[in-house]
């Protein structure tokens, strides 16, 4: 009886000098979190871990103290990296990584239609922080050329999974250019996913029947759809004639036509189609026709002519 106690005691003290040896290990260096009870995480916890240690860690947190705590200790080694890399150039230059902006999420899909909606789809991979001081923003811009800007949606506060960002452009025909933005005190990530052809149309036709006024002035405009179409023909054997594309009142654009073009008489009737192709082009096909009757005939134009203007 007396050896089955000291078993006992014995099964007891192991048990005792496991639990006492396991529990500091755990405490100090958790390599998961457990969701159903997460603890608040130390500051001296944080700074002791790598960066990419760090990242594992932002992708399992839920807290949102330990999101934006972790998150804080990331920014630390980021600046300090930046930081760095600044006191060895001469230059001051952004990051070009976009480490940070990659750990968070990732791009899955954007498309822009016709009436100028654009969808993005983006993977959050990790529950983004919600600090004051930062900014975590997934938008579109245009190129400088329009000297405009395009508009974006803060990601702030966003949890784990799939989220679709919907966005009315402004409509400037033209690329756009869709990114992610981190901008956290003096730290700043800019990353480009994708660019898109915002167009008005794939295809649009207007007929236009030359008037007295048109003869007077030598020229034929056509309005269509987000723009306004000029057609200055050169004359008789002059040789080249001009087409003024003005898209907006931002951007405007001039091709010349390499064509010989008929002298503008009452009656002509003008066919203009513009077609904008996938990769940013705009095709202008004008056919003139001696009569609209001439045309509804089927009857052949009188002269045919093409451009091609490429956008920014």
């Amino acid at each position: 009886m007396l050896n089955k106690f000291k078993r006992f005691i014995c099964f007891v003290m192991v048990i005792v000098i496991f639990i006492s040896v396991a529990s500091p290990i755990s405490a100090s260096s958790p390599s998961t979190i457990d969701h159903t009870d997460e603890s608040i995480l130390s500051k001296d916890f944080l700074s002791s871990q790598s960066l990419d240690q760090l990242y594992t860690l932002s992708r399992e947190v839920e807290n949102e103290i330990n999101v934006n705590s972790v998150f804080e200790e990331i920014l630390n080694r980021l600046s300090a990296q930046e930081n760095s890399s600044t006191e060895r150039s001469s230059v001051y230059s952004s990051p070009t990584t976009s480490a940070a902006i990659d750990n968070y999420i990732s791009f899955v899909s954007a498309t822009v239609t016709t009436s100028h909606v654009l969808t993005i789809v983006v993977n959050v991979k990790a529950n983004i922080p919600t600090s004051s001081y930062f900014n975590f923003t997934v938008g579109y811009e245009y190129p400088s050329s329009y000297r405009t800007e395009g508009s974006y949606v803060n990601m702030s506060g966003r949890q784990k999974g799939l989220h679709t960002i919907t966005i009315n452009t402004k409509g400037l025909v033209g690329r756009i250019t869709v990114y992610a933005d981190i901008v956290a005190r003096d730290y700043t990530e800019h990353k480009h996913f994708k660019t898109l052809f915002d167009r008005p149309y794939t295809s649009n036709v207007v007929f236009h029947t030359i008037t007295e006024e048109d003869v007077m002035i030598a020229g034929v405009s056509n309005i269509i759809v987000s723009g306004v179409l000029t057609f200055i023909p050169g004359g008789k054997l002059k040789g080249i004639s001009a087409v003024l594309y003005k898209v907006t009142s931002y951007l405007s654009f001039t091709a010349a036509l390499d064509i010989m073009t008929p002298n503008l008489a009452v009656g002509q009737y003008y066919k203009t189609t513009t077609t904008y192709t996938d990769n940013a082009e705009c095709k202008i096909n004008i056919q003139v026709y001696s009569s609209e009757d001439s045309y509804n005939a089927g009857r052949a134009p009188i002269h045919t002519s093409n451009a091609t203007i490429s956008l920014p």
